[in-house]
């Protein structure tokens, strides 16, 4: 064997073993419907998110009509705008937390003042999702509903 042959053999030998360890760390990054490392683009609140795109994605087979197309469209958008300005107000009161932890003298009642602060806009947050959950069902139909169990 030559040595461009032994190259060549070489050089396929090396990208079939990245392609393979590509694959492998791929199929790693998302684990499935075990609840845990999902895929969610980002977003928090990912049942509510996949529920929307799930119906908007089934249109058709629904039968949704343009205007309920619009208020779910207008529904999510609406959904985003909230969990990003909830976002920055939860990361703002994380820099408080963290400037509070290192005054001197550490005054425990303002950390927990802001302690609970940000969880009472976390569970604010579950609470929206929630009820954007439950629009979802009262813009759509009892038959579409129905439909929508069975797909």
């Amino acid at each position: 064997m030559g040595r461009k042959a032994f190259l060549s053999v070489m050089a396929l030998c090396v990208f079939a073993l990245v392609l393979v360890s590509a694959q492998q760390a791929f199929a790693y990054s998302y684990k499935g419907d075990d609840g845990k490392n999902k895929s969610c683009y980002g977003e928090k609140g990912c049942g509510f998110y996949k529920t929307l795109q799930h119906v908007l994605y089934k249109k058709k087979e629904l039968g949704l009509s343009a205007d309920q197309v619009n208020q779910l469209k207008s529904l999510m958008k609406q959904v985003k705008k909230d969990n990003i300005d909830l976002d920055a107000k939860i990361k703002t009161l994380k820099v408080e937390i963290d400037a509070a932890m290192w005054e001197f003298p550490f005054e425990t009642e303002s950390v927990n003042e802001f302690i609970s602060q940000k969880y009472d806009l976390e569970k604010q947050k579950a609470q929206r999702l929630v009820s954007a959950n439950d629009n979802i069902k009262a813009i759509l139909t009892n038959e579409q509903l129905e439909k929508m169990k069975t797909q």
